[in-house]
């Protein structure tokens, strides 16, 4: 009852409805984590989570949390020929990983590791020089060959072997060279017999026996001297000078022969003579006048071209004994006394 404002009596019906809290339990399983209302939970066991019911009122859930771990194992096995695990059969090496459900229900992971040695025939080709050792057993000539082995495991291995041996070759040569030679890479300066150890086209060991002629290059010099030009060997030359030729030698090697050539000139004389009766000039009598060619040698030993120009002037052999004679086309008057010879 309350007293109003007036001091009357004043009745209040009051009707209330006050919500009830609530709890909730949650069993659950899970497998490595679970998360619940944004908590992670990562082991088992019991769990309280405070929320708020739709009314405002706190709300106790309860987890009753089973969690199991994944399952991760290594499993290494190893037989010949094949290997059976966990109804699988594998029969080559290798590594498998294998997934399966364990009792719990979570994902269970394991790696599987298989061995399995070769029980069968292996194929090995080899080729080498003069012979070959395979698993301790000495082999000289080319073939077929199969090795049964046993591994460690106790498997048989069957090897077959396809083997190429290959044996060592020689050989000889004559070379003729001039003043050096190479061989294979080598440089030879005197003649002689010689080795070489080479690798044949199976790369195994090659010998080579070489018998090395080496001929001279040759060089000479030639001093020459001649009127007008000079040939050498084919060779034309018309002025003075050192020139070279490269011949063979009778080695077939070159032969330098230098040429030191001085060219001689030929002279020429232009000569005039006057004279009675006849002249004599180098040797030669000219009774006549005329213009006359001599081709003597000179002091270079060439020729000497002398043109020679004479006037030979007759004498009066008599004169009558008279007192007129002829003479050089004219008449003269005297008074001969003896018999007289006169000359111009």
């Amino acid at each position: 009852m309350i007293t109003s404002s007036n001091g009357c009596d004043s009745v209040l019906h009051l009707h209330l409805d006050i919500p009830k809290s609530s709890s909730v339990r949650l069993v659950s399983r899970a497998c490595g984590s679970l998360t619940i209302n944004g908590e992670l939970y990562t082991s088992s066991g019991t769990y309280q989570q405070v929320l708020s019911n739709t009314a405002g009122c706190d709300s106790i859930l309860i987890l009753d949390l089973s969690i199991h771990k994944s399952y991760f194992d290594s499993v290494y096995l190893t037989d010949c020929d094949s290997v059976v695990y966990l109804g699988q059969t594998y029969k080559t090496s290798g590594q498998y990983p294998l997934n399966h459900q364990s009792t719990n229900g979570c994902d269970s992971t394991i790696n599987v590791f298989i061995n399995i040695p070769n029980s069968k025939a292996t194929v090995y080709k080899h080729a080498t020089c003069d012979s070959a050792t395979i698993n301790g057993t000495t082999y000289t000539q080319s073939g077929i060959y199969t090795q049964t082995l046993s591994s460690a495991n106790g498997c048989d291995s069957s090897l077959q072997i396809e083997l190429n041996i290959f044996t060592k070759t020689a050989g000889q040569i004559t070379w003729t060279a001039c003043d050096s030679a190479e061989i294979n890479g080598i440089s030879y300066l005197q003649s002689g017999n010689y080795m070489q150890l080479l690798k044949n086209t199976n790369l195994c060991d090659s010998t080579l026996d070489i018998s090395l002629n080496l001929s001279k290059s040759s060089t000479e010099a030639l001093k020459l001297k001649s009127c007008d030009s000079v040939r050498v060997n084919g060779q034309l030359y018309s002025q003075s000078g050192i020139y070279t030729q490269v011949l063979k030698n009778s080695a077939q090697c070159d032969s330098i022969l230098t040429i030191d050539f001085t060219r001689q000139q030929s002279s020429s004389a232009d000569l005039s003579y006057k004279s009675c009766d006849s002249i004599e000039v180098n040797r030669q009598v000219y009774k006549q006048s005329g213009n006359y060619k001599q081709t003597l040698v000179n002091v270079n030993n060439c020729d000497s071209i002398i043109n020679l120009q004479i006037e030979i002037t007759k004498a009066v052999q008599k004169i009558c004994l008279s007192n007129n004679a002829i003479l050089l086309k004219s008449t003269v008057s005297f008074t001969p006394k003896a018999e007289s010879i006169l000359k111009s």
